[in-house]
């Protein structure tokens, strides 16, 4: 059964402070509740349950622990002296305060949670239109690349379409020109006689002009480093290639594998030992 705590007191005309000495009890262990009529605290063992003389404004009361002393701040809903810190009445109306000051602050709750989810739909809803607003206008920022690209490539088609346009007139010039000029020289007298100047003729002459010459063809051959393996060369099998290849070397000379056409020998690895071979000896040649 929890022992009733330990207090002191003191009020002015705006509020009322309630000093309670916790005698090395920890913090963890100290609950503070209040109402608009009632007091509150457990501090195990210890139990303090005070019923207010008035109204209190729970809302702003504080409670700070300080050199082993929690003090509790009160406001008054009502600047003026009570004088006393209980409320004296018979047990049922002690019970009929409590029970109205507890309902009071239920309501309380339920509209401030009430408050609070309404608030958080509101903030959920603006967060939406905000991601929808943004989304709006990086959709409009796409379209309006794809119409400048679009508008881009047709004014580049129109451009070619132009250029070609111009390119067949001038050829369907040139070829009537051709014709003008060959019938000019079947009506003049000249020494030597008319030429042939057909239609097939004259688009000949052009094609031939407009055409490049034809490319020399070059032959070019490949010579490969002879390869015992049949399967690719890798980064990773190189050591144990060049160890299978060493330890069978007799082997593969006796069928030719490593000769040339020439008949040289073209193994590179053992091309490679011989040079290192040759090299250490003449380091230790120019050492002595």
């Amino acid at each position: 059964m929890p022992i009733n705590g330990e207090y002191t007191w003191s009020e002015t005309t705006d509020k009322i402070e309630i000093s309670i000495p916790l005698k090395g009890v920890s913090v963890k262990k100290v609950d503070v509740f209040t109402t608009s009529k009632q007091v509150k605290v457990s501090y195990s063992p210890f139990l303090l349950d005070l019923t207010l003389y008035n109204d209190i404004d729970e809302d702003r009361s504080r409670a700070v622990l300080k050199n082993g002393t929690l003090k509790i701040s009160l406001p008054k809903k009502d600047a003026e002296h009570w004088n006393q810190l209980e409320f004296k009445g018979t047990k049922q109306e002690i019970q009929q305060r409590r029970a109205a000051a507890l309902k009071e602050r239920e309501e309380k709750v339920k509209r401030q949670d009430e408050h609070l989810a309404s608030k958080k739909v509101e903030e959920e809803r603006r967060l939406t239109r905000q991601h929808m607003a943004l989304e709006e206008r990086e959709r409009q920022r796409i379209d309006d690349i794809k119409a400048a690209e679009k508008e881009k490539a047709e004014e580049a088609m129109h451009k070619t379409f132009a250029a070609k346009t111009k390119a067949n007139e001038i050829e369907k010039k040139k070829k009537s020109d051709g014709v003008d000029d060959c019938e000019v020289s079947t009506n003049t007298k000249q020494e030597h006689p008319p030429q042939d100047c057909s239609d097939s003729d004259v688009a000949d002459e052009i094609e031939e002009d407009a055409l490049p010459p034809p490319r020399t063809a070059v032959q070019t051959s490949f010579t490969h480093t002879p390869r015992l393996f049949k399967t690719p060369s890798r980064e990773s099998t190189v050591k144990q290639e060049k160890e299978f290849t060493l330890k069978n070397r007799d082997k593969n000379l006796k069928k030719n594998a490593l000769l040339n056409d020439d008949g040289i020998d073209v193994d590179p690895a053992w091309l490679n030992s011989v040079n290192s071979k040759v090299e250490k000896s003449i380091a230790n040649a120019r050492k002595d």
